[in-house]
């Protein structure tokens, strides 16, 4: 039950942060992009520095990237970018 939730407080953390930087959360339900948002769930989970990251995320409303610290930055970066260029077909 314990371990239950605290990963839903964990998987809030990442949702938090992904509204910050515009990602659309709703992208995990997408093939294209399922497997990133599964791998930045888990590395979240894993991640050393929740408390920094619930500070950081009390101070920014809205940001353009991920605090250094997050080690999903790059993952949400492509998914920014991903997710608001133009798809060329």
């Amino acid at each position: 039950m314990i371990a239950r939730t605290a990963n839903r407080q964990e998987s809030l953390l990442m949702f938090e942060m992904i509204d910050r930087l515009g990602i659309e959360a709703g992208g995990g339900a997408l093939p294209q992009y399922a497997l990133r948002y599964a791998a930045a769930a888990r590395s979240c989970e894993a991640c050393g520095s929740k408390s920094a990251c619930r500070k950081w995320l009390h101070a920014h409303e809205v940001a353009r990237f991920a605090p250094p610290f997050c080690p999903n930055g790059d993952t949400f970066f492509e998914l920014q970018f991903d997710q608001h260029s133009p798809r060329l077909n």
